[in-house]
This record gives C-alpha cells, structure tokens and sequence, in this order.
C-alpha cells in the first residue's frame, strides 16, 4: 500500500455475470487532509471487514487491501504495465521453468524484530499448501512438487507429507522451488500476498497471528483489530524494503454496505473509498470531478456452482445457466454501464488475455439455455435466490440475474 498525498476513491471491478467477468471502476483522488505532496499524515479508508488477516488463509480483496501494507510477498504487479518486479525477493531464475531459484533481500525483519530468511517463506507456504489446515489460499500451491501429497483426492484419505517435496532452503537468502511442470508464470504467482513470509508464531499459533498479524511490509498493526469497527497500521521505521510509504498512519474503517461508505465519503468522514456503488457513479463524477476516474481492474467476481450437487453435475446444466443471465442487461441497469461482462476467466489487462474465450457460453441466449435443459431434465430445487456471498451488497446483482431456465 502506497499512499499518495491526493486520497484515491476507486471501484474495483464487480462481475455481474455468472462463470466469469471483469469490469471496469471509478477511482481517483477524493479529498485529502494534507497538502499535496507533503509526507506524514494519517488516513481514513473505507473497508467491508476482512476474514483472516494472515495471508496464505484468505483471499478476500477487503483483506488484501490491509495485507497490501502489512507484508511484502516475493514480487509485485507494476499497475501500469503488469510486469512483475521484484519485492521482498532479489532476483529469481530458471534455465527451464521447473527448477526456479529465488533470492531474497538480507538484512529485512518482521514487526517483532525476528530476522525474514528463505525459511520464513517456506513454512509459510508449506502452512498454506497443508490441506488439512483449510487456508484459503491453498489451491495457490498446486504447481510446486509435492503438493497433491498435502492434499489427497480420496475422501478422508490423511495427506502422506506436511511439506512441499519442492521447496529447498539452501541459505538464509536463498530458496530453491521445484514445480509439477514448466510453469513460465511463476513470477507472477509470486506476487500474491499468500506467498509473503511468515514469522515463527504464525507457525505455532496461526489463530493468534491471525488477529494480530506480524509483518515484513512498510505497516505494522496499530493496536488490535476492533471487529467490525476499524483496523490501523502505522508506518514501520524498521522497514528495510524497497517500497516508500507516504503516510505515517492508515486507518480502515469497516463498514457493512458500500452504500454507507459512500455516504460517510460525501460527509468527509473518510478520504479513500476504493469500491463506490456503481449506481453512485453519475453522482460521484458530479461530486468529486476530475478527482474522479474509471480505471480497468483484473479484479473478478463470479457465481460457483457446487458441481458436488447431482443437479449440477452436468456441465449442460451449468451452461444453460450461464446463458440465462443476461450480463449486459445487467451492466446497464443496475452499473450504469460502469462495469462490464467478461468473455474470459481473465481480465483483458493482463498479459495474455485472450478476448471472446468463453464464446456462446457467457452470451445470453435463454431459448438455447432452456434447449439444453430438455435432456437433463431441469434444475427443479435450484433457484437463483439460494446464493451465499460475503457482501450484502452484492445481493443487487445476484438477485437481478433471474430465476434458471427449467427443463422439462
């Protein structure tokens, strides 16, 4: 988290379709309480509250804007062209793509003080890839040797390791990581806050460093985290990374709808709000003007299926949904055309997007949906109203993509 003098309002991108999306959000500058360029200074940021503040156990974007400040992961995403660069790591390499070697900046502590090796990073995520501790962020370690040991397929079958046959501490600064098979991305991967490193407590007490995180990043935790009410930080004056804070203190005020964020927004109550309703969007340009932009977001939402379910286990089922929601219908009427459907799992920001790979699937088309129903036999029990998300206010565009085509 880099914090500018001129306070960011951005919506991230909300996908209003199911299967996959991206969109497009407004930010840009709201007002901020100091002069332009001054450093110091704290900020209010407005935030729904996170589930787990230790890394490699969420992947929620409410709490990976406070890890954002908390923990330095091996590498980061330049926002401007995508391309990764080092962070908390030196340098990686590899002559094939299997066998990669990653180095480590020396001389870096944790908030406590304990020094950050190669180690800190493996026990992190051996932490993560352990199936039966149920982090969030575990399918994450799939491409690393070793890890379908952690994490057996068979029903009720204990995983045959605890670590990752891949990872090999070879010094302080140095860790060796074995995949699966060529993966040329892997520095990418790196860059996700689940791969940030650990600290020796988290191993023994992850609950504790969960509510009480201990980081490498520019920000330590202020106090405790007041459930519901506000999270902290405060600039870390150890800190020995490359990324350079702004502010001296950042505080995150939890809210329980972006309608009431945006809201306290208007009266000057918080200076960042990175996700505005979308239906707020015309107001917000006439508020804020030119401090008041749309930027792309790689950001995805999406609706899961529980393919576990007999009726869904026919992938003509989940197609035939799929194509009942009429995505831009959708965008328009509740987004303002704020926001826009996605034809690929992958946003067209980033490297390798490939527009149009969803094809028919995600085109709204409810005569051919139902037509695919007919030999199934229908989705009787299954209603769009049985949908489970972790933000009230997402219920808008749940609700808005209809009932399923039945079969008969």
């Amino acid at each position: 988290m880099k914090p500018t003098r001129s306070t960011t309002l951005a919506a991230t991108a909300l996908v209003t379709v199911a299967l996959t999306a991206t969109a497009c959000g407004p930010s840009g500058p709201a007002k901020s309480k100091n002069s332009p360029g001054t450093p110091g200074g704290a900020y209010s940021v407005a935030l729904t509250e996170p589930d787990h503040l230790l890394p490699g156990r969420t992947t929620s974007s409410y709490s990976l804007q406070v890890l954002q400040g908390l923990f330095d992961p091996p590498a980061s995403l330049d926002p401007e062209d995508g391309s990764v660069k080092p962070l908390a790591a030196s340098s990686w390499s590899s002559a094939d793509n299997i066998v990669w070697t990653v180095r480590f900046r020396p001389g870096t502590t944790f908030h406590n003080g304990e020094r950050v090796t190669a180690a800190s990073f493996a026990d992190a995520w051996n932490a993560a890839a352990y199936g039966p501790n149920g982090w969030e962020a575990n399918y994450y370690f799939a491409q690393i040797k070793g890890y379908d040991a952690l994490n057996p397929s068979e029903e009720g079958a204990k995983p045959a390791a605890r670590t990752l046959s891949g990872l090999k501490v070879l010094d302080d600064t140095t860790l060796q990581v074995t995949l699966k098979a060529p993966f040329g991305q892997f520095p990418m991967l790196l860059s996700f806050p689940a791969f940030a490193p650990l600290p020796k407590a988290a191993t023994v007490n992850p609950d504790a460093v969960d509510v009480a995180p201990i980081g490498n990043g520019p920000y330590r935790l202020d106090g405790r985290w007041e459930r519901n009410q506000k999270i902290r930080l405060k600039k870390f004056t150890a800190y020995r990374g490359i990324r350079k804070p702004m502010a001296d203190d950042i505080d995150f005020k939890i809210y329980t709808s972006r309608e009431t964020a945006f809201t306290e927004l208007q009266a000057g109550n918080v200076d960042v709000l990175t996700t505005i309703p979308a239906a707020n969007s015309a107001q917000a340009k006439r508020l804020f003007g030119d401090r008041f932009s749309i930027r792309p977001s790689g950001t995805m939402d999406y609706l899961g299926l529980p393919v576990k379910d007999p009726r869904f286990a026919d992938p003509r089922i989940r197609k035939a949904i799929s194509m009942a929601i009429d995505r831009k219908g959708i965008t328009q009427a509740i987004y303002n055309g704020v926001y826009k459907p996605a034809t690929s799992v992958v946003g067209d920001m980033i490297p390798g997007h490939r527009p149009d790979a969803c094809g028919r699937t995600c085109a709204y088309d409810p005569a051919a949906a139902k037509q695919l129903l007919v030999c199934p036999g229908g989705v009787a029990g299954a209603r769009a109203g049985e949908v489970a998300t972790a933000d009230p206010t997402d219920a808008q565009w749940l609700t808005a993509g209809g009932h399923p085509p039945k079969g008969h």
